[in-house]
């Protein structure tokens, strides 16, 4: 385990610290955290997570597109079971059309629905009709087809085109339709679909520094200080009661700046900490023994 700097100075380098002045012109507390919350989660991630080497690895799709998107927009509000039961469901209907979920891409998605007749039946045959909302929200499976469609018009049939738009500077465009979806608004969604295809959009455009501070209002700094973590109620809880904070009091967004800070001052990769605290506070394992070396 590589040993964290406790020093006032370091904390204070690595938390994104909001002045009073700027909190006075009405600024969002989105992403602040002191020194003392972000050394309260690491101390708990010392304690709770053992070495990060042992680990499990974080579960993805990296040469599923199609996968990525019907994860991201199905796990959104729900227990992931129903997750991990319709991704087998959709691998068992893919065999028997002789194809391979672990490598469809976004063309191959919107055939399955064709062949099932649009979003209902799609719905229908994996047995899943869950909507985006309650209240006026669409089909899950009308998301995941609209999410396919918003792709393809940005050039993005395969992970590997998605990675080449990281590349290319063009991740914040695709985002902003992404998000307009019913139900993606939060861009919780965009940034789980981004972490199962392991692509982060702190490398969508170069930067001139990585000492300042986030600039809020501006969507690419959002993005970096959130990037690589799905911040929902497994990793908010275990966030909240790591800073001792009641769950309703932390926003999404700083849960996620603050799993991402934690990251960073030991060296961790942000999206294999999220995956073990998430184990961790659902009750699975969440590193491997040493005799299974």
């Amino acid at each position: 385990m590589r040993p964290i700097a406790h020093s006032s100075t370091r904390m204070s380098q690595i938390s994104a610290v909001l002045t009073r002045d700027e909190i006075a012109r009405g600024r969002k507390e989105m992403y602040y955290h002191t020194p003392r919350e972000l050394e309260s989660l690491v101390n708990a991630c010392e304690r709770d997570l053992g070495d990060d080497a042992l680990w499990f690895s974080p579960d993805g799709y990296p040469a599923s597109l199609a996968l990525c998107i019907i994860d991201a927009v199905f796990s959104i509000g729900v227990k992931y079971v129903g997750v991990v039961n319709l991704v087998r469901r959709y691998r068992a209907y893919r065999v028997g059309q002789t194809g391979n979920a672990d490598a469809d891409g976004g063309l191959e998605l919107m055939g399955t629905f064709e062949h099932l007749d649009g979003p209902e039946g799609w719905a229908a045959k994996l047995e899943n009709k869950q909507r985006t909302s309650t209240k006026s929200g669409i089909l899950k499976s009308e998301a995941v087809l609209r999410e396919a469609h918003i792709l393809a018009r940005h050039g993005i049939w395969t992970v590997r085109d998605l990675l080449a738009a990281r590349q290319a500077g063009r991740l914040s465009d695709i985002k902003a339709d992404w998000c307009a979806v019913p139900g993606q608004r939060s861009a919780i969604s965009w940034s789980y679909f981004l972490m199962l295809a392991r692509v982060l959009p702190e490398d969508d455009v170069p930067r001139a520094s990585t000492d300042k501070r986030p600039q809020l209002g501006r969507t690419s700094d959002f993005d970096d200080a959130v990037a690589g973590v799905k911040p929902d109620r497994m990793i908010k809880r275990y966030v909240a009661n790591a800073i001792g904070v009641g769950g309703a009091g932390l926003s999404d967004r700083k849960a996620a700046a603050l799993v991402k800070a934690a990251a960073g001052a030991k060296g961790w990769d942000v999206i294999a900490l999220d995956h073990a605290i998430w184990r961790f506070e659902s009750g699975r394992p969440h590193e491997l023994k040493r005799e299974d070396w």
